[in-house]
């Protein structure tokens, strides 16, 4: 996106105890940083779980976001921010990412990130593979989500009947967005 903020990232997945020191305490190790902000309800001051952070370089973002990153023992989510007159591209671009992903329950609790994308790789090449974990406990909460790189790979996770990861069934549904 040519308009976005130079060295400006989306921090996503912050725990409620990350203050704006902690986070710039964190980035300062990638570079330096011009500008923070941990996002905090109006009305309680409670930390709304995400926040932004902007670079004096530009070239850091790129470093940045290849990595993973855990801030007060949660892990988080950081991409590069996108200006809110580009969020309808930005849209766009998400509809067309997820026109073959599956919702996916019944998964252990137990199983990690990198077990469930390499147990949905066996179908086709995955572009994202996110379990959903209770923000308050970070344990998983039992479902997730999986986008395929082709129609192919979609249809053969929808089509498994007997997948199991850990051996337990899991079952590979259209997503809402998908019916209509």
């Amino acid at each position: 996106m040519s308009s976005t903020t130079p060295g400006k990232l989306f921090i996503g997945g912050l725990s409620w105890e990350t203050t704006n020191d902690s986070l710039l305490n964190y980035f300062s190790t990638f570079g330096t940083v011009v500008e923070h902000m941990v996002m905090r309800d109006q009305y309680t001051g409670r930390s709304r779980g995400f926040g932004f952070v902007r670079f004096a370089d530009s070239a850091v973002v790129d470093q940045v976001v290849q990595k993973e990153h855990y801030i007060d023992g949660k892990k988080v989510d950081p991409k590069v921010a996108v200006p809110k007159e580009d969020q309808s591209q930005q849209e766009l671009h998400d509809r067309v990412e997820n026109k073959n992903k599956v919702f996916v329950g019944h998964v252990p609790i137990t199983t990690t990130q990198d077990q469930f994308r390499q147990f949905f790789e066996q179908f086709g090449p995955v572009v994202a593979a996110t379990l959903i974990h209770d923000k308050a406990t970070n344990k998983s909460r039992g479902f997730g989500f999986v986008s395929f790189a082709t129609e192919e790979g979609y249809l053969k996770s929808l089509n498994a009947h007997e997948a199991t990861i850990s051996d337990q069934f899991v079952s590979a549904l259209l997503c809402k967005d998908q019916f209509g």
